[in-house]
């Protein structure tokens, strides 16, 4: 009997310790960290990376970290479980590791669980902040690098790819680029508002319908609407749109180089 009782005490503290070690909660690790620092790393962006994480209670803030070899357009998508996440585009301009005035490019909030940021960026450092401080949001994010040219005709236009919201952006034009064209598609009636800041000259803006769908543009009966204000002033077009395909064009007053921002507001009618 006492063979038989010294082998059954191991088996014993064996399966004792066993049942311990399964109902100890796991340790859920997070890859994007909450500062500037611990920002998990991109790299440099070239084409498409996706991520996927949690942000929420306990972990309200992911950080991403991405470098820009040239100017680039950057989208950045955002998918969740979450309408009460925040979606940021930030650049460290004096690379102290602190959020300062000025710093935040763009940041999208909002009732709906998606996010969609696009921007045109020279070289540098940037970073992609998801932030929730409420609920639960197991989310994916996507950042994309496209080169950067807004076409100078209808046929090479820039297309908006994502007409629903706020879209953005950061370019030049004139001298050797006599004009931009941006296109834009809506399936419902949609009401588009347009508008160019941050001038460094003086540019103008138009709005567009290739309405016989030759490639070509007839100003005569296909400019729709137009802003020519003197100077830098900022430039507005508001147009209620039917379905189809539009183009916006940015031009220069006096032919000089110039850089602007340009954004897209959209709402369903």
């Amino acid at each position: 009997m006492g063979l038989t009782h010294f082998q059954l005490e191991p088996l014993e503290g064996r399966e004792l310790l066993s049942v311990s070690t399964a109902s100890a909660p796991r340790r859920v690790l997070d890859r994007a960290g909450s500062t500037f620092q611990t920002a998990r790393n991109a790299g440099i962006l070239k084409t498409s990376k996706t991520f996927r994480d949690f942000v929420g209670v306990g972990d309200g803030t992911d950080f991403y970290k991405f470098k820009l070899a040239a100017q680039t357009r950057v989208d950045l998508d955002l998918t969740g479980t979450s309408n009460k996440v925040k979606l940021a585009l930030i650049q460290d301009k004096n690379n102290n590791g602190r959020l300062d005035r000025g710093e935040t490019l763009q940041q999208l909030g909002g009732a709906s669980t998606t996010r969609h940021i696009s921007k045109t960026l020279s070289p540098g450092t940037y970073f992609a902040r998801v932030q929730q401080s409420t609920a639960k949001n197991n989310y994916t994010l996507k950042l994309t690098a496209a080169p950067s040219d807004a076409g100078n005709s209808l046929d090479s236009a820039l297309l908006v790819t994502n007409p629903s919201g706020n879209v953005f952006f950061t370019e030049t034009v004139g001298g050797a680029d006599p004009a931009d064209f941006y296109k834009i598609t809506f399936t419902p009636l949609t009401h588009l508002i347009v508008s160019m800041g941050n001038l460094t000259a003086n540019a103008d803006i138009a709005l567009i319908q290739d309405k016989n769908g030759n490639g070509q543009l007839d100003e005569a009966t296909e400019v729709l609407d137009s802003s020519t204000l003197p100077g830098t002033s900022n430039e507005q077009i508001t147009w209620h749109s039917s379905p189809g395909t539009y183009f916006i064009r940015v031009m220069p007053a006096g032919g000089e180089s110039l850089t602007y921002s340009i954004q897209f507001s959209t709402s369903p009618m």
